[in-house]
């Protein structure tokens, strides 16, 4: 996208499946979550549940094996790495 700023903010995971290459198992199996724009969204769970590879995949450290992920629905990979960066706060 030729803008540097996102224009809503509306992320949506749809359907998103991941596992990482050295597990055989999935961390995130059909996993879906729509965050509107200016809402703040808390994940709570156990260790390994996943809480970190949402956020890790929507900066796009991981990319998801299958389903969608979508800013103001767009999917992210139309985005660049620095406009998400620059974009989306996260608190660990």
């Amino acid at each position: 996208m030729g803008s540097n700023k996102l224009t809503k903010g509306a992320i949506e995971f749809q359907d998103v499946n991941f596992r990482y290459p050295s597990r055989r198992k999935k961390i995130l199996d059909e996993f879906s979550l729509k965050i509107n724009p200016n809402e703040s969204v808390a994940l709570v769970g156990h260790s390994g549940s996943g809480k970190s590879t949402i956020a890790s995949l929507l900066l796009r450290f991981y990319n998801k094996q299958s389903g969608k992920i979508l800013i103001d629905g767009t999917p992210i990979e139309e985005y660049s790495v620095k406009q998400i960066r620059d974009q989306v706060a996260i608190v660990m």
